[in-house]
Parts: C-alpha cells; structure tokens; sequence
C-alpha cells in the first residue's frame, strides 16, 4: 500500500512538472509567432560560464523607466513588489520603450509587458541574457568591442510575455 501511494505521488509530480514546462514553451512560441519584432538597446558583455556555457549578460535601460510626458518615473500607484503593464511604443530611431504604466491589464494581444516594481524607482529586468552558440561566441565578443554602445536586441513580444530572437548592431 505505501509503495501504491508512493508511485502515485511521483507520478503526479511528473505530471505537475511536465505541464508547467508545456505552458512555459506554449507561451514562448505564441509570442515567436507574432510579427511584431521590437528592439531594445543594450549594455554588455558575454561572460564563460563552466556550468552554463557562453551568454551575453545585459540591461536594458530602455525597459527600467517610463517615456513620455510623466519625466521618467514611475506613477505614485505603484507599490514595491508590484507587477505592472508596461505598453510599449518606437522612438524616433525605432527603438522600443515604454509609454506608459498601467494598473490594469491592456485588452488586446498588443505590444505590451509585464514588469515588477523593485522599489525604489527599480524595474526587474524582463530581459537580462541571452544564450551564445559556443561556435558564434568569440565572434560576438568581438563584436561587443568593436561596437560599443550600439548593441541591441530583438524581441517579440505577445501577452505580456518577451523572448529574445537575435542580437545585432548598428552599423
């Protein structure tokens, strides 16, 4: 009986963990499918981890405040450990940034994100790394050096949710 009730209790873990795992890549494929791509200035640089492999560690200071006419901070309703709607709009150089902060979640599968208030004026970073094939890694560093200052990333965006499809620069 208790190897009964042991089995059952794996099995069920199994089945939990499995379908976490099928919604988390449901959701990051419905945003890939989505034409809408944004790009989000960056700041970094592409460490080596033994236990990880090659990333590109970054901020995007583009998604850490708010555009427009409220200066640059975040609206008095926002409390600390707070998830808020951040709706996105284009520079005039094409780069993604938020517009504005909103309470409630917008009605349609727009260009959106969600995001969390630190405290303090702070944003945790939606997108902070980006994975590296080992083979293009060494030429991405040279990149980031020959480049400073001009990185970016692509984005695409859908239901609040962002998944990073690409790095590049200007040239």
């Amino acid at each position: 009986m208790k190897r009964k009730i042991l089995l059952a209790v794996l099995l069920l873990t199994c089945a939990v963990g499995l379908g976490v795992n099928i919604v988390t890549v449901m959701t990051r494929e419905a945003a890939l499918a989505r034409e809408s791509v944004w790009r989000f200035r960056i700041g970094g640089f592409d460490p080596l981890d033994p236990f990880r492999g090659r990333y590109v560690e970054f901020s995007a200071p583009a998604l850490l405040s708010l555009a427009g006419d409220s200066g640059g901070s975040l609206p008095p309703w926002l409390g600390t450990d707070e998830e808020f709607f951040a709706v996105l709009e284009r520079d005039e150089a094409g780069f993604g940034r938020i517009a504005f902060a909103s309470e409630q979640r917008p009605g349609s599968d727009g260009d959106w994100l969600t995001l969390r208030h630190l405290g303090d004026g702070r944003v945790g970073p939606v997108f902070s790394r980006y994975y590296v094939n080992a083979a293009r890694a060494d030429k991405l560093d040279r990149e980031f050096a020959r480049n400073r200052g001009s990185a970016y990333i692509t984005v695409r965006v859908s239901g609040g949710i962002g998944v990073i499809t690409g790095i590049g620069f200007d040239r």
